[in-house]
This record gives structure tokens, sequence and C-alpha cells, in this order.
């Protein structure tokens, strides 16, 4: 079995890389390479796991039931990343509406409003991270299409995340985002939170009103505050006993550095910035050699994606080439599981 997850993070970044890294310059052999490589993860995706009939995607492969939404959050953002490519991304250009559609598969109408459950048509588990994914690929999607519709959409997206910010004062480090919507789990992580400060710091810069920002800021202090480490890293979650989960997941330290990078440019304010250097610094210590780390390849894609939000600011460093290091060895090294000859 194969799973479209893996399949997909194996390509995000090469999307991503496939960009030149400046239009003047236009593309070098290496933006060559990934436009090529992605192309072909792209197909692949496209043939063995999208359900032309349902316009969804297959969970693994070979098919057997749909894919829950976390995996086609990450196909859409996929999509997103191929279509930003001048003629190469035209296919995908033009399927992206069909898959913002397909999201509706996923909408849990028995809570109201714009919210997305884990399961295809199920009402079941609503996890705010799930939502958080969304509410980022949709932002991306009115980014690179202009389409105010899609920037709505998020916004809309945004509000049960919101909502699932904990009030309780008499909580330990009150605050923060929870992770599902359940009366028996009430982890609030930095999965939920992190990105959910990076949603609302993009949607403040998207609409200017002070609202977002204000939200951004205040769930970016809370996962210093209660999920922060010494050395600059955010731990997984805390519990409602107060307890810490040490775990520094690569991705969540992603989604810190690309709030912090877009505080700073929301703000100019230097410490953004300094925290977003400090964070990178220890994961990328932590991560020298990622495959290897017991991380999945889907956490790790993420954090390399949004390092790339910190080398767009920051040339001091070359994060790009260790985006590059971790993508290249990500297509060797990943292909091997999902099976060579089919990517």
């Amino acid at each position: 079995m194969r799973s479209v997850l893996r399949l997909v993070v194996v390509g995000l970044l090469l999307f991503v890389l496939a960009s030149p890294a400046t239009a003047a310059s236009g593309p070098s052999a290496s933006d060559l390479r990934a436009q090529r490589r992605a192309l072909a993860t792209y197909a692949a995706m496209q043939r063995y796991f999208y359900a032309p009939a349902t316009g969804s995607y297959n969970g693994i492969y070979p098919a057997a039931g749909h894919a829950q939404v976390w995996p086609y959050s990450q196909a859409l953002w996929a999509t997103i990343e191929l279509a930003h490519l001048p003629r190469a991304g035209a296919a995908a250009l033009a399927e992206l509406p069909a898959k913002i559609a397909g999201l509706a598969a996923y909408g849990n109408r028995a809570l109201g409003g714009i919210v997305y459950d884990a399961l295809y048509g199920g009402q079941t588990y609503v996890f705010y991270d799930d939502n958080a994914w969304i509410s980022l690929a949709l932002i991306d999607a009115s980014d690179l299409t202009r389409n105010p519709t899609f920037l709505t959409a998020a916004r809309e997206v945004f509000r049960p995340i919101e909502a699932g910010w904990d009030s309780n004062p008499g909580d330990p480090c009150p605050g923060g985002v929870y992770w599902i919507r359940s009366m028996r789990n009430h982890d609030r992580t930095a999965v939920s939170t992190a990105n959910g400060a990076l949603i609302g710091v993009l949607l403040y810069r998207h609409t200017h009103l002070p609202y977002y920002l204000d939200w951004a800021r205040r769930a970016y202090r809370w996962s210093q505050r209660c999920l922060g480490t010494p050395t600059g890293l955010v731990a997984d979650h805390i519990d409602s006993a107060g307890t810490v989960n040490t775990r520094t997941w690569s991705y969540n330290q992603g989604a810190m550095i690309a709030a912090g990078v877009n505080l700073y440019r929301a703000t100019r304010d230097r410490r953004y910035l300094h925290d977003a250097q400090t964070t990178a610094s220890a994961a990328l210590a932590m991560l020298q050699d990622p495959l290897n780390s017991g991380e999945p390849a889907s956490f790790l894609a993420i954090f390399y994606r949004d390092l790339l939000e910190l080398a767009a600011v920051d040339t001091s460093q070359n994060y790009r080439a260790a985006v590059e290091s971790f993508a290249n060895a990500a297509w060797t090294r990943e292909r091997k599981k999902i099976g060579r000859a089919h990517v």
C-alpha cells in the first residue's frame, strides 16, 4: 500500500522549489530539475490517488476509501504550489477550483457554518489543526488567483479556530487553541495555536483589520509562554492537568517560524524576526539527518516549506540550501517507499 500523504509531501517542496528564486534571473538548473520532479510527482498523485467520480482522493493505493481531510488539504496545497508555475502549472491551475469545491464533502454541517470534519462525509471529528491547514491553503489560493471568494472562505474557516480558544481562566496556562472539538480531550496544541497565529497575521496583512493582528500576537505569545523551550523550540501540547508533552515536532517549529516572519513583516518589530532565526537554528541543529529523525516526512516537508518564509527575508543564512538538501534526499529515499517506478 502507498499513502497519498507520503506522495504529496515528497512533491510539496519540489513544487515550491520549482519556482525560480528570483524572477529576474530566470530558472536555474536546480529550478528546472525541481520542476520536472514536481510535475512527475503531481502526475503520479493524480493517476494513482485522484478519484474523478467524487472529486476527491483515495487515502491509499490500491484504492480503499477516501482520504481524510488532512491529506486532502495537503493535496490541495500541492495543487496550489504547482499552479504557481508559468505554463507548466496550467493544468493544476485549471483543476484548483474543483479541488477547493471538493472540500465540501468534508463539511460538518451538524455544527453549522464552515467547519471541516476529519472524515469524508463525516460529522464526527472536528480537529482545529485540520481547519487551520485548510484556511492557510485558501489564503494561498486567494493570493495566486486574486479571487476574493477564497479569502472570504479562509476567514470563515478561521472562525471555528477562534472558537477553539481556551477561555477558562482556571486552566493551567489558560489560552491556546484546542486540538479537537471534544468534551474528553482538552489538549491545547502548538499545531493549532501557532498555525492560528500565522492565519491571523496573514488575514491582517490582507484585510488590515487590527483584530486579526491582535489575535495573532496573543496566539504567538501563548505558544512561546506555555509551550516554549529554552532552545527556542516549541513543545507539542499541554493537557488539561498542565502536563506539557515536550516532543518538538518539526512542523510546529515551522509554524512558529512562519508566524514570526509574518509578524515581523506586519509590524517591523525585529524581535519576531530574531525569534524566527532562533527557532530555525535550533530546529536545523535538531534535524541534521531529518529523514532518520523518526519524524514523518509530511511534518518535515511542512517545516522546510515554512523555512523558505525566513529565507525570503534573511539572506545571511543559506536556508534555501537546507531546503534543497532535504527535498533531494526525500526525492531519492521516500520514492523507494512508495515505488520508484510510479514517480
